[in-house]
């Protein structure tokens, strides 16, 4: 029995390093395409199903107590209320395809079965935590390694931004384009490096000393520049603030108040050298500017002015027709924000009007078509209000458990608290994407995001029992 442990604990080794390298590394080809729908099935689902059918087979008879894991049963109630949802959008509001409708429900179970087994990993011993940084790193280097390689040697770009290019056709890298590396689109980059930077970032602040430099982690230092950097290239505005805002928060949290003001400067130099950010913030701030000055000329032109009527006097006659008609004049072009108009004009009104249709519950997973660019107005439109209330429940317990593991952070060693806040901290930046990317359903991320954060979790509630 004991053999049989350890070649268990070696199967959970094997599942999180598969999961932390294939997923991030992997572009995202499909397989096979689901008949009548636009999804395809990619090696991703083949990997997490043989998960589940591990976990099924080992875990079956403690099926109970797993299931009774706060963070679990958090999850297990937004699937409750997600089925709910989707059987009312079938039923009563005929808004989604059941198949489409069912396989969406499916790939939120998917994204949480990496939570459960690196809870598990952890929980049984299964990993060592050094070796998780050491493969961290190894895919970020890779990461940065086939990004420069899109950039500078025309290595092929695979993106899943819309249904044609979600077929697996393989693009290059233009003038002035996104970076995407070996991710499905430019804003999942910078999202994973959000998520995993941190991590190192902190390992380095806590290693760091101003006196003795032989202490500093050379891998921790490669892969905040790296990071840094691909943030910055991916093009992805949003994503700077967040990166900025995630790695303010984490030296915050381990009080490293005096490298704060070199981790700014140098991330906003970097963020400075690429040139297809430069030029989208350009193009915010001139849209930005424009509109603020159109309302102005408005509210100058309508303000304290006071307009006389005179009475026409009905003897005038007509005015004599001109015998050259004046050239129509050719409009002013149209300054604005693509993305921001999109959002704008499409996206986010047509969640507001699904959540309008059933405020309850939603009009169910896949109804608000493939993009919302706002995570919560998608969650808001899909799932309603009980949806909201039960996945905002997931991170609140989340939350307490990190802040828990904050107020006693000298119990934990450098490497645990790495994972701790950098984790924590990345939640924000996360956060402040969702509020213009769906996120939480980008498979690359989504899968990496909770395999992290049950690694986490793990570790924090094994260490708070002792």
């Amino acid at each position: 029995m004991k053999k049989l442990s350890k070649q268990y604990k070696k199967l959970e080794q094997i599942f999180v390093v598969i999961l932390l390298i294939i997923i991030p590394l992997y572009p995202k080809f499909p397989l096979l395409s689901v008949p009548g729908t636009y999804v395809a099935i990619r090696i991703e689902d083949l990997i997490i199903a043989a998960i589940c059918i591990y976990l099924i087979a080992i875990y079956s008879s403690k099926i109970r107590k797993i299931s009774n894991i706060s963070m679990i049963k958090a999850y297990i109630i937004y699937i409750a209320v997600g089925i709910t949802s989707l059987m009312s959008a079938v039923l009563i509001t005929n808004t989604v395809q059941p198949l489409l409708g069912f396989l969406h429900l499916l790939r939120r179970v998917q994204y949480f079965v990496p939570f459960i087994i690196g809870y598990l990993a952890i929980k049984n011993r299964s990993i060592e935590k050094t070796f998780i940084i050491k493969t961290l790193f190894l895919v970020v280097f890779m990461v940065f390694a086939y990004g420069l390689g899109q950039k500078y040697l025309n290595w092929p770009i695979i993106v899943t931004q819309n249904r044609e290019y979600a077929k697996g056709i393989a693009l290059r890298s233009i003038p002035g384009g996104h970076l995407n590396s070996t991710f499905a689109g430019h804003y999942d980059l910078a999202s994973y490096m959000i998520l995993v930077t941190p991590i190192f970032l902190v390992f380095f602040a806590n290693n760091f000393n101003f006196r003795n430099l032989k202490n500093v982690s050379f891998i921790s230092v490669l892969v905040v520049l790296v990071g840094t950097w691909l943030v910055g290239i991916s093009g992805s505005r949003i994503s700077t603030i967040s990166f900025l805002a995630t790695g303010l928060v984490s030296l915050i949290l381990i009080k490293k108040f005096k490298i704060i003001p070199f981790f700014l400067i140098f991330a906003i130099l970097v963020f400075s050298l690429s040139n297809s950010l430069v030029t989208r913030y350009q193009r915010l701030i001139e849209v930005g500017t424009a509109q603020f000055q159109n309302v102005m000329n408005k509210l100058r032109t309508n303000s304290g002015e006071s307009f006389v009527v005179y009475a026409q006097d009905q003897t005038q006659d007509f005015p004599e027709k001109r015998k050259k008609p004046d050239p129509t004049p050719t409009p002013a072009p149209v300054l604005e924000d693509r993305s921001t108009s999109i959002r704008l004009n499409i996206e986010w009104p047509r969640a507001i009007r699904a959540f309008y249709k059933n405020p309850i519950l939603g009009t169910g997973f896949s109804s608000i078509t493939l993009a919302t660019d706002n995570d919560y107005l998608r969650l808001l439109g899909e799932l309603g209000i009980f949806g909201v209330l039960s996945f905002s429940t997931i991170f609140i317990i989340l939350f307490k458990s990190f802040i828990e593991a904050i107020r006693v952070i000298k119990k934990f060693s450098r490497i645990e608290i790495a994972f701790i806040v950098g984790c924590s901290s990345s939640l924000l930046g996360v956060f402040i994407n969702a509020a213009f990317i769906d996120i939480f359903e980008a498979s690359k991320f989504a899968i990496t995001f909770w395999l992290l954060q049950g690694l986490t979790f793990s570790l924090i509630t094994d260490k708070l029992r002792k």
